[in-house]
């Protein structure tokens, strides 16, 4: 059998891994947003290009690889912690990075 951790080790442990959780609460939420942001900004570039998907298949892989790896973070965390909020960019990021790729704002 495994060697259980003492009392006290374990509840160090138990500190830390609370400690991680709250770190992750506190910025996940954000990463979500840049996350979304760019992928918003790659759907309308898509449209400006009838729906052909900008991106390499390498750098699509990595983003949707990227997203994936939030997604179950998101899913492992929330079951210690509860559910994130995870908002969507506002329109403040969406216009910075439109100009950054020369798209019109949406009308």
């Amino acid at each position: 059998g495994g060697r259980k951790a003492p009392k006290d080790e374990q509840s160090r442990m138990d500190e830390v891994v609370d400690a991680l959780c709250t770190t992750l609460r506190e910025n996940v939420p954000a990463q979500w947003q840049q996350l979304r942001a760019v992928e918003i900004i790659f759907e309308e570039l898509a449209a400006e290009f009838d729906g052909e998907d900008p991106l390499p298949p390498l750098v699509r892989g990595a983003l949707d690889g990227a997203k994936q790896e939030l997604d179950e973070l998101v899913e492992k965390v929330g079951r210690r912690v509860g559910t994130f909020d995870l908002p969507e960019p506002d329109e403040a990021a969406l216009a910075k990075l439109r100009t950054i790729a020369r798209l019109p704002e949406p009308r």
